[in-house]
Parts: structure tokens; C-alpha cells; sequence
């Protein structure tokens, strides 16, 4: 640092106080500085500093006064948009307006054309006989369109649909074979005709016929539910779903034989059951052999064909007959073929029976 600029600050520290001279033992001058709180002795000559007595000293002044304000800066730039508030409450209810006035009376239509006459209905039922033995019955009775089901006053025929299944209804003072026919009507909203089983006091649905034309050919590779080729339950019963379980809520046992027409498909092979059942709640049914739940079927009378021992070629069969105390278990409502070969393999179900009590 030069001469002139270390003369330059001492002139400013004598100014504003910080700097004194003082006189030592050795008749030296010397300056007192003020760096970080602390007084440090400099020796001074002629008024002059050495820049080695001042290196890396912070020279403090004093503090001075105030300056003026500053002037008004130029308005800043507009700031960033605000987020959105939270909604307002709900306003209050508005008020009702006024009634609006009656409108006008509409104008009368034109009068409609007159309707052609009616066809002539049908002729009406034959009337009663002229004699009465003593007093004609009322109400008159149902005339009648043939000969229908003999019934105990009526109980049973078309125009009186029994409530109740054939055993209820038997006259026991009769001896129960006078009392009902063999085939009956029963449930009043909705009529269909029954057979009456009097010797195990069982109500039976009428049978309808099956031929081979309802027969299913074996075209699947892995064993398949018959529901799945489109099994009709209604077609098979003969019945709406809706009436067996009209049978059932009046029943406490059932029972039912299915004939199962093969050729070439077994029922029974090694080493379980190729024929399995399911019932009406979808319980799972095997051969009395096997263990698919408490409920199994049998052959009726050891009368079974469809094993891998019949003829290839040549229609046979196998009478599968399942029974129950528990109504709710059946009808069958759809059959497992496990039976499957790469050969030529037919079959096709016939209902021999199906009778509750």
C-alpha cells in the first residue's frame, strides 16, 4: 500500500476521534485503533504509517448521521391471480309467486261415429234338467263336457281344483278308491291335471312322451353339464317350475325314476360314476357306490344296460330311480356326462316317474 493512501486514512481516523497519540517511554508517538472491540498501538512518525503496522486491521468509524429518504420508487408489476374462495352458503328460499289464472274452457268434440253391431257370441251351456226330484241344488253345478275324474262333490275336477295332494283328499269311510279318479285337477289358481297313486298315497305328474329324437350325440373332449347343450327343464316335465314347487310345499317325501337310453355311453364305468345328477338344491348325486352327498341313486330292479359291456351299436338302458324324505331335494334338474370317448356316443333321458306325498 502507498505512502499517500496510509496518510490519507490516519487524516480520517484523527478526524472522527478513533485515533490518539500518546507518548512512550521511548519518546515514540503512536496511534491507539479500535479493531473488534480491542485498542492496538501503532507507532507513528511524521504523521506518517508503515502498510505493515495496519495489515489485516478492520478500521471502524464513527457512526453517521442519517441520510435522507430515498424517493418513491415506480409502481411494481400486477401480482399473481388469487385461488378460487370457498362456496357461499345456500341463499334463502325465494317466494312463491302467484296463483295463475283458470284457463279457458276447451271446446267441445265432435260427436263419434256410431259402432258396428257385435258378433253373434257363443251358445251358452245346456240347461239343467226340467225335473227335480224334490229341490234343484244352488249354485246350479258345472255342466258337464264328458265324462271327466270321478270326485267326492266335485273336489278334483276342472271346475273344482283341489287345494291338496290325492292322499289328503281320499275319503278314508270310502276306503279311498271311490272318492278321487285316477287323474285329478289341482291347484285352484292355477289348474293342471295329476295322478293319483291310491296304493303309496302319492300325487304323480303325468308322463309325456320321449323318443330318440330328443336324443344328444357326444361331441365334447371333457366332461360337460347337459344344461349346457340347452336341456329344456319344462320340456322334460312337462310342467312349469313353478308347479313342482307347488308339489313340494305340500309334500314331505318324493320320489323319481329316470330312464337314461344309451348307446354306447355308460352310467357306471371304472373307476367311479360317469353319470352324475344334480338335484333341486343344487346337491351334486351319485351312484349308491360312491360318496357325492347323502342322497344317491340306484338301479330300479337291477335293471342297467348302459355299461361298457353292452353292444356299441344297439340302443339299451338303465332305470336310474332317487328318493328322499326331504321333498326340496328333487326333481333332477340337470345331469354330468363324464362318459367321454373318441367314438361314436348317444343318449337321450325319458321320465318314468316323479311322485310326491
Amino acid at each position: 500500500m502507498d505512502a499517500n493512501i496510509l496518510l490519507s486514512v490516519f487524516i480520517v481516523i484523527l478526524t472522527v476521534g478513533i485515533c490518539k497519540t500518546a507518548e512512550f517511554p521511548h519518546g515514540s508517538t503512536v496511534a491507539e485503533i479500535f479493531d473488534g472491540g480491542k485498542m492496538h498501538p501503532v507507532k507513528i512518525g511524521s504523521c506518517k504509517l508503515d502498510a505493515r503496522d495496519i495489515k489485516d486491521w478492520k478500521i471502524i468509524g464513527q457512526k453517521g448521521e442519517k441520510g435522507d429518504t430515498g424517493e418513491q420508487g415506480e409502481q411494481g408489476l400486477a401480482g399473481m391471480r388469487g385461488l378460487k374462495g370457498p362456496p357461499g352458503r345456500n341463499g334463502l328460499p325465494g317466494v312463491n309467486g302467484t296463483k295463475g289464472e283458470k284457463g279457458d274452457t276447451g271446446l267441445d268434440g265432435p260427436i263419434g261415429l256410431k259402432g258396428e253391431p257385435g258378433s253373434i257370441g257363443p251358445s251358452g251351456n245346456p240347461g239343467l234338467d226340467g225335473k227335480c226330484p224334490e229341490r234343484c241344488p244352488y249354485p246350479y253345478p258345472e255342466p258337464s263336457l264328458g265324462k271327466g275324474p270321478e270326485g267326492k262333490n266335485g273336489i278334483g275336477t276342472e271346475y273344482q281344483p283341489a287345494n291338496n295332494l290325492c292322499h289328503t283328499i281320499i275319503d278314508p269311510i270310502e276306503g279311498g278308491t271311490k272318492s278321487i279318479g285316477d287323474t285329478i285337477w289341482v291347484r285352484p289358481e292355477d289348474r293342471f291335471q295329476v295322478k293319483c297313486d291310491k296304493v303309496n298315497h302319492m300325487t304323480c305328474l303325468p308322463l309325456s312322451p320321449t323318443t330318440e329324437h330328443d336324443k344328444y350325440v357326444v361331441n365334447e373332449t371333457e366332461p360337460f353339464w347337459l344344461s349346457k347343450r340347452n336341456f329344456d327343464l319344462k320340456k322334460f316335465y312337462n310342467v312349469s317350475m313353478d308347479r313342482i314347487a307347488w308339489l313340494q310345499k305340500r309334500s314331505t317325501q318324493v320320489k323319481q325314476v329316470i330312464r337314461y337310453h344309451c348307446k354306447n355311453s355308460y352310467v357306471i364305468d371304472q373307476p367311479g360314476t360317469a353319470l352324475v345328477l344334480k338335484g333341486w338344491n343344487d346337491i351334486t348325486i351319485g351312484h349308491e357306490t360312491t360318496d357325492y352327498s347323502p342322497l344317491t341313486y340306484a338301479f330300479l330292479n337291477d335293471n342297467h344296460e348302459c355299461t361298457p359291456d353292452a353292444p356299441k351299436t344297439e340302443w339299451k338302458h338303465s332305470d336310474i330311480m332317487i328318493k328322499s324324505k326331504i321333498a326340496r331335494r328333487l326333481p333332477i334338474i340337470d345331469f354330468r356326462i363324464k362318459d367321454i370317448r373318441k367314438e361314436s356316443q348317444s343318449f337321450y333321458l325319458e321320465l318314468r316317474e316323479l311322485c310326491f306325498g
